[in-house]
């Protein structure tokens, strides 16, 4: 079996993001931690207030993984949504800034 990161097209839509997430592979585990976190990053020094996420720089990406896999546990993303978008959703959902 082929791991899920050899078999992507671009842009990643958030099934193929689960599918890494969720995979038995470090090295896919590691591209959907590495995903989930770049996009945490550019959140938070977002020029718009209404947009940043607060996290704390020093947050673990499993932490990050595992709030997004909650959200999508409570609300399945549909197959053809962006993985970009459902995640910068889902962060924004659980880190709020005050």
């Amino acid at each position: 079996m082929m791991p899920a990161w050899a078999q992507m097209p671009s842009p990643m839509t958030t099934v193929q993001l689960q599918d890494l997430c969720n995979s038995r592979y470090d090295v896919d585990a590691g591209m959907c931690a590495g995903y989930v976190t770049a996009v945490a990053e550019r959140l938070m020094i977002d020029n718009n207030p209404h947009q940043r996420v607060c996290l704390s720089p020093a947050i673990a990406p499993q932490i990050l993984v595992d709030n997004i896999r909650n959200v999508w546990a409570k609300q399945p993303p549909e197959a053809q949504d962006l993985a970009a978008q459902t995640v910068e959703s889902a962060l924004r959902q659980q880190f709020r800034c005050p």
